[in-house]
């Protein structure tokens, strides 16, 4: 049985994505889900005027929710 812990945004480390193209925290990892659907989950920062690196994710989909900017 996976469990999901509750864990603090602010305690989350913030790291290089793709290349340096910006900066993500990991908020859900694959070892905390059961489902084959769901992988991944992170809240990423990129500085205006910026884009992330174009880049393939084999058999998963991808979707950015744009927040503000």
């Amino acid at each position: 049985m996976k469990i999901f812990t509750k864990t603090n945004i602010d305690d989350i480390p913030l790291e290089d994505a793709h290349s340096g193209s910006g900066q993500r925290k990991v908020l859900v990892k694959p070892e905390h889900v059961t489902s084959k659907h769901f992988e991944i989950m992170t809240k990423a920062f990129l500085n205006a005027g910026s884009s992330f690196d174009w880049h393939n994710h084999q058999g998963t989909d991808e979707m950015f929710i744009v927040l503000k900017g």
